[in-house]
């Protein structure tokens, strides 16, 4: 993909104008758009400016795209650990896909994900790999086994438990917010959570013929 084509999609994707990239960078609006059509070849110190006004690393700007960057091969898998939490994590999406991460998540029996229910910004996706554990979303509490899904706001409090007797593997997808690059459980709470009901998706809750049934959300 062409500087210009990726400037232009970043830009995009956070809803900004020439205007407000200009205001933000220090870039005139004019070599913007000149650069955004590829018409000029612009300097390091304002490809610098503009990773800036972005909130991007200037890497992200310069490199071109090979198939194998967008693959995180299986012994290849990035594992850390978050503060309050002792469960072991591996991101399986590249970290150049900043707006959308996903993650499988190790619990041992007796372990959760936190030692007290966490919130960030976005949407987040949970998918039970293997095991059960019991779902703590907004105070409300579900059981979800081998094959459940589970959709909430992350703004929600929320806690995952392993309440069984074998380790449970969850597939976790979070959605991020347009922005400046975010690091994964950085541990930010933010106050005025939202009083959404999360969505639960069992595993026969897809009918035959097109149709899909939904499974119940968590009453309340």
């Amino acid at each position: 993909m062409a500087l210009g084509q990726r400037l232009r999609d970043e830009r995009c994707l956070r809803g900004w104008t020439l205007e407000e990239l200009a205001e933000r960078s220090g870039v005139s609006k004019s070599l913007l758009s000149k650069i955004e059509r590829d018409r000029v070849s612009p300097s390091l110190r304002t490809l610098k400016a503009l990773a800036s006004g972005l909130g991007l690393p200037l890497a992200w700007l310069l490199h071109e795209d090979h198939l194998e960057q967008y693959i995180v091969r299986k012994d290849q898998r990035q594992q850390f650990q978050v503060p309050g939490s002792e469960i072991r994590r591996e991101v399986i999406a590249p970290a150049l896909l900043r707006q959308l991460t996903m993650l499988i998540a190790y619990l041992d029996p007796g372990q959760a994900s936190y030692r007290e229910p966490d919130t960030h910004h976005g949407e987040e996706c949970v998918h039970v790999l293997t095991g059960q554990v019991t779902a703590t979303v907004g105070g409300q509490t579900t059981l979800l086994n081998d094959g459940d899904t589970l959709y909430f706001d992350a703004r929600v409090p929320h806690l995952f438990r392993n309440d069984g007797d074998a380790e449970a593997r969850l597939l976790v997808a979070l959605l991020y917010p347009p922005g400046p690059t975010r690091q994964v459980g950085d541990g930010r709470r933010e106050g005025g959570v939202l009083a959404t009901r999360p969505l639960v998706l069992e595993p026969d809750s897809v009918a035959t013929n097109g149709r899909r049934r939904v499974g119940r959300g968590v009453e309340s």
